[in-house]
């Protein structure tokens, strides 16, 4: 809980009396159950409201505990996808931030809360250096703003291992059947950091190293666009073309 407010401070995401859009996501949607209900308890702090959208073609399995959270709204939305790269994790991530932004930007919601853990975004920088090329480094961003919308990982300073745990005590068991990726980048990690606390430890420091690296090459290449315009530019609608076709509240 004193990461994801760590989380939300640094980046100054939250105002009074706003409201902060949870997706749950095709890349992640158990963390993203996770980090609804996390959110929603801490909604009288921030004084913020938490909506929650959750996409058709993510299934859950069995009776999870406190979800969905009693003090949040809850929305249906449905999605046809046209085309998509379901074996790209850069595909499936930028998939997953365009389609949260349009349906943030058709509800007027100004924050976007993505579940993605400090493992999951080094692990996205590295997959980004050995497989997808520089401009895959902004997968690997905890916060960004495009189109006056905010967008940050709830679980940025949390290892993956602990969300993990938090997961299955829940039983948040969400399922996607849409992306199913492989993340070569990931055996490399754990090859290395698998009991050698002292590298887990570390990831932060590393992290923040690799996106100064990646945001200076960037604008060696593109002067003349913002990170979140090269974001737009290069990587959004690249791969994948989709349709919101309905946008409900559930009863």
């Amino acid at each position: 809980m004193k990461s994801v407010k760590r989380a939300i401070g640094e980046n100054n995401v939250l105002a009074p009396r706003s409201k902060v859009l949870v997706p749950i996501t095709f890349s992640a949607p158990h963390f993203s159950a996770a980090l609804s209900i996390v959110l929603s308890k801490l909604e009288k702090k921030f004084s913020t409201k938490v909506v929650i959208v959750k996409p058709n073609g993510i299934d859950i399995d069995g009776k999870p505990n406190d979800w969905p959270p009693s003090n949040s709204e809850i929305m249906n939305v449905d999605i046809e996808v046209d085309r998509l790269n379901v074996q790209s994790l850069s595909s499936c991530l930028d998939f997953d931030r365009l389609w949260s932004i349009d349906v943030a930007d058709r509800l007027k919601i100004n924050v976007i809360a993505l579940p993605y853990t400090r493992t999951d975004l080094i692990i996205f920088a590295l997959n980004a250096l050995l497989i997808d090329g520089l401009e895959a480094m902004l997968n690997a961003l905890d916060y960004f703003e495009i189109d006056n919308i905010k967008v940050f990982s709830g679980f940025s300073k949390i290892e993956g291992e602990v969300v993990s745990t938090y997961v299955v005590l829940k039983k948040l068991w969400f399922y996607s059947s849409l992306c199913n990726y492989k993340i070569p980048a990931k055996k490399v990690f754990y090859s290395v950091a698998q009991g050698r606390p002292e590298l887990e430890f570390s990831k932060e420091k590393a992290l923040d190293k690799l996106l100064a690296l990646a945001r200076n090459k960037l604008k060696e290449r593109y002067l003349k666009y913002s990170v979140a315009g090269i974001y737009r530019k290069q990587r959004f609608r690249k791969e994948c073309s989709y349709r919101i076709l309905n946008l409900n509240t559930l009863e």
